[in-house]
């Protein structure tokens, strides 16, 4: 199985699918399902759990929706404001600073994923990754809830200087 290790050459994954070599050899070989359309169900492949966050970190504000409206219809506001999620829009805010302070283009492949841990604070992993994959710069990192877009800003700085922007350099729009 080929080896995956970030920008700096300082961590080491081992991805979960197999290469399309491997797969020509054994069609069945990995199978990945999105957790929420099958969750605690095993694969056609036999694997029933999800691949650590590190290395199957979503893409930035992945299934969230947003939705503009005119301000002066107070009618569709108020059911909009209905539908708010006020944790989601902290997490996506932590994530899209980070994605604008990296500067990255439509082909960028930058991922990040932000939580809120049990004790109440944000928590943001940041990665971006070469086109092939085989290399990325990888983040990790915590602040309060009030702060989200002081908390992308500072992942994006530690992508940066793990080689971020020189991944992102050396994708072609």
């Amino acid at each position: 199985m080929p080896k995956m290790r970030d920008a700096d050459g300082d961590r080491e994954s081992h991805p979960t699918a197999t290469s399309p070599s491997d797969h020509q050899r054994r069609p069945s070989s990995a199978s990945l399902t999105p957790a929420a359309s099958a969750p605690g169900r095993p694969t056609p492949s036999g694997l029933s759990r999800s691949p650590p966050r590190p290395i199957m970190c979503p893409a930035v504000g992945a299934g969230v929706i947003g939705v503009q409206c005119r301000t002066d219809d107070p009618g569709v506001v108020e059911l909009l404001r209905l539908l708010d999620h006020a944790e989601t829009r902290l997490h996506v805010r932590a994530e899209r600073a980070m994605l604008h302070a990296l500067q990255g283009h439509c082909n960028s492949p930058i991922a990040g994923h932000c939580t809120t841990t049990l004790d109440g604070q944000l928590s943001l992993i940041g990665m971006v990754f070469t086109r092939e994959g085989g290399k990325f710069a990888y983040a990790h990192e915590w602040d309060a809830p009030t702060r989200p877009d002081e908390l992308g800003g500072y992942v994006a700085a530690v992508l940066a200087r793990k080689g971020a922007r020189n991944i992102i350099a050396g994708i072609p729009h």
